[in-house]
């Protein structure tokens, strides 16, 4: 998330200074809305209600009476921003205004229309559309009540006073307007580093595998060009979209992934338009937008010039990045011996490391023993029967830390064969498991693509630059939970067998 956006998410410090009021946390509940928390705010009357001197309201400022801040004056904002229109985290998609796009902004905010707010209370804004300047000034035109708007104008720098104002709810309305025109994107298209296309690959009915292409900076730029990112619009009324329709293997014609993880997703909807979906790394945002029928066609006669790296079963790519997803699972290789049991080494191993990727201890302080008890329980279904192992041990203060040690692998799971699912729900299931051998690493020499695209390689089968594999058979039964809203699915373990004769380490 880009952290420069909470500044404007949450009304600080000079709102503070307005209101007397505290500010939330940007990690609680989401504050209330504008116009939940409106009757807190005093009855302002716009210039549409009451003319100066009527009844007992204060006079509203006549047109040009409000000193508006330079930055305002000018308006010389260069960029738009708004969240993405669907999704459970934040994320912003953008654009650089053209003169002509900044002339209609200018217009509907009808400056002249605005009278100056107080009392506003600290809050929350939803839905925000926010302008920025080359000199980090932003303006964000929000909800209030039926009949006005809630205007914030931040300057930057070490002038980053906030200003208040009213202004008629069509403002808003006109602003909102504007928005919904602009050629708003996900910044990683500026970057564009797409290198890795999949399209489907049908067996019979259903599509279970997919081919896999992989393209240098000359074949991304020539990609970017058949994408028109200039022709898409931002889907603004997701409830005409179903999103199971953007994510169904039966619908997807064609996704591009990018190194950081980010996903575009191109769908066929009608004769006229085709459906682009922007997964962002979090996995958990997405923009979507509706683009021109030939934007699709145009991006499958490109990859039909292409060679194909292999083919991808889903069934494998499945199982593989449900342990490549687990930070834990390397340590319980290394660990592994031909019984297959789990030992309390490799529990303790595996709950430290776990520990630190979902949050953070320090080695000093250690983890508590509640703590690891929550951790193997969730994920072996049962406690240690000792703190004190030759990965761990019990500090004065009764939590536990590391010994000193450090594990290697980085382990891709190929899998072999199909997996077997016995009467209680648990699956065993073959793999060769893939690693880089030392050598790989000296002096660079390691194609940096053959790197960053291990996966795909062992996947479609082009293994000759790796190590030859073990084997490994894994034990382990699903299970979900909620990982910031959202549901995921994760392996509970019950073996982890060695099959051959090479075994991992763990060093010093």
């Amino acid at each position: 998330m880009n952290m420069k956006k909470y500044g404007l998410v949450f009304l600080c410090a000079g709102l503070l200074l307005l209101s007397g009021c505290q500010k939330a946390p940007v990690e609680d509940t989401p504050a209330p809305t504008p116009s939940q928390v409106a009757e807190t705010a005093p009855a302002t009357p716009s210039p549409a209600e009451s003319s100066p001197g009527e009844g007992d309201a204060s006079p509203l400022p006549s047109e040009g009476a409000i000193e508006f801040p330079p930055f305002l004056e000018e308006f010389r904002f260069t960029s738009a921003e708004t969240t993405v229109p669907e999704g459970g985290v934040l994320e912003y998609i953008a654009c650089r205004l053209t003169p002509e796009e900044l002339a209609g902004l200018k217009s509907a905010a009808a400056v002249h229309t605005w009278w100056a707010a107080t009392d506003i209370p600290a809050m929350g804004l939803e839905g925000m559309n926010t302008l920025y300047d080359d000199e980090g000034h932003s303006l964000i035109v929000a909800d209030w009540d039926e009949e006005k708007c809630l205007i914030v104008a931040k300057g930057s720098g070490e002038d980053d006073s906030i200003f208040l104002y009213h202004a008629p709810i069509a403002v808003l309305e006109d602003f909102n307007r504007c928005f919904a025109s602009l050629p708003l994107l996900p910044a990683f298209l500026n970057t564009f580093e797409m290198d890795q296309i999949e399209t489907p690959n049908a067996h019979g009915e259903d599509y279970q595998d997919f081919d896999v292409y992989l393209l240098d900076s000359s074949k991304q730029s020539a990609f970017l060009t058949a994408l028109a990112p200039d022709t898409w619009e931002v889907v603004w009324d997701s409830s005409e979209v179903s999103v199971m329709y953007s994510v169904t293997y039966a619908a997807v014609a064609l996704t591009a992934r990018d190194p950081a993880g980010n996903q575009l997703v191109l769908a066929p909807w009608n004769e006229e338009q085709c459906l682009v979906s922007c997964f962002f790394n979090d996995e958990m945002s997405v923009a979507r937008y509706w683009a021109p029928a030939s934007v699709l066609k145009d991006a499958q006669g490109f990859v039909e010039q292409l060679k194909p790296l292999g083919t991808i079963d889903q069934t494998a790519a499945r199982y593989h990045d449900l342990f490549w997803a687990d930070p834990g699972f390397d340590a319980l290789l290394n660990l592994a011996d031909r019984s297959g049991r789990l030992s309390d080494d490799q529990l303790m191993a595996y709950a430290l490391i776990r520990e630190a990727y979902d949050s953070y201890y320090d080695s000093e302080v250690g983890i508590p023993t509640a703590q690891i008890d929550r951790i193997t329980r969730q994920y072996f279904g049962r406690v240690v029967g000792s703190y004190d192992t030759s990965m761990s041990k019990t500090l004065p203060s009764g939590n536990v830390t590391a010994t000193g040690w450090d594990i290697g692998g980085a382990c891709h799971l190929v899998l072999n064969g199909e997996p077997e699912e016995d009467e209680y729900g648990n699956l065993s299931a073959d793999f060769l498991v893939y690693s880089l051998g030392e050598d790989a690493w000296i002096d660079g020499t390691m194609d940096r693509v053959l790197l960053d695209h291990m996966r795909e390689y062992v996947l479609t089968g082009n293994t000759s630059e790796y190590p030859d594999p073990i084997r490994v058979s894994v034990t382990f039964r699903m299970d979900t939970d909620q990982r910031y809203g959202v549901p995921r699915e994760y392996p509970v373990y019950d073996a982890v067998r060695i099959e051959g004769d090479r075994q991992y380490g763990v060093g010093p």
